[in-house]
């Protein structure tokens, strides 16, 4: 038989836009891709790996999953649920010796803009989009830059390679800075704090 050492689940786009405005097969589609998919895969992978007492399954989740952002407050929420689908999983599959790692990066230069910004330019034909321009007009040019300025790829690369061959991988990795700022703010600063300086970062 042949063994399946390591499984990893990157999923994912950014349905971009205010909740009002979405289109709820967009919704739904979100949350088949970020969420469903992990229960596709996890029940095809996991009888082999139990079966053979071994395995890694590693969860590309995001900063997002720990502090949920305007302009795309969905795509946080599917993060929110690989984190717990992942740390709920951890623990029920230790006992076979597999291993469970969620990766939680902050932005990345990827080309995740030319997949997520038709979702916005459709929030901006909504019949109700007026009231929200100058927060999605704000957001477009603030993501878009995020993204351009975000970590190399090679960061989560990096993360992934160490959960995949280490001895003893780590529940989480947040590999860049603003991932870890996500946290940071979450943990010390609670939700206050979040709401003053989120809106200026992303729609203001």
């Amino acid at each position: 038989m042949v063994e399946l050492m390591c499984f990893l689940r990157m999923p994912g786009f950014c349905l971009l836009g205010p909740v009002e405005l979405q289109n709820i097969e967009d919704v739904r589609y979100q949350f088949d891709v970020n969420v469903l998919g992990n229960a596709r895969a996890f029940t095809a992978v996991l009888p082999h790996m139990r079966k053979q007492k071994s395995g890694r399954i590693i969860i590309c989740s995001s900063g997002a999953g720990h502090v949920g952002s305007p302009g795309m407050a969905w795509y946080p929420s599917t993060k929110h649920a690989q984190q717990g689908v992942g740390d709920g999983l951890r623990m029920e599959v230790k006992e076979f010796g597999i291993k469970v790692s969620l990766i939680e990066p902050g932005y990345i230069n990827t080309d995740i803009p030319n997949a997520s910004l038709p979702y916005l330019d459709k929030c901006e034909k909504h019949p109700n989009a007026a009231p929200y321009k100058e927060q999605m007009r704000n957001f477009r040019e603030k993501w878009s830059k995020g993204c351009k300025s975000g970590a190399s790829p090679d960061t989560i690369a990096k993360a992934v390679l160490h959960a995949a061959k280490s001895s003893s991988p780590k529940r989480r990795y947040t590999p860049n800075a603003d991932g870890k700022l996500a946290k940071f703010l979450k943990r010390w600063f609670g939700y206050g704090l979040i709401d003053r300086i989120l809106p200026g970062a992303t729609i203001k």
